[in-house]
């Protein structure tokens, strides 16, 4: 039979509900897989993504986050 393996993975939270931090949203689960990442934040599904694809991916979102505010802030 064969060994169950774990895949390696972390959990990034994003504040604590229960200390009153108001712009909390739900954990991150970063799970480590074949080459890629996958970002699990439970019902939402998962996003796998390819290391070499943070840094773009990140700058873009960092680049349109001014204007997406402006826009959310009409």
């Amino acid at each position: 039979m064969k060994q169950l393996l774990t895949v390696p993975n972390f959990t990034y939270e994003q504040g604590d509900p229960f200390g009153g931090d108001q712009r909390c949203e739900r954990p991150i689960r970063v799970e480590y897989y074949n080459g890629s990442i996958c970002l699990d934040q439970g019902e939402n599904g998962c996003i796998s993504i390819l290391p070499e694809h943070f840094e773009p991916l990140f700058k873009l979102i960092r680049k349109h986050k001014p204007e997406a505010e402006q826009r959310l802030n009409r």
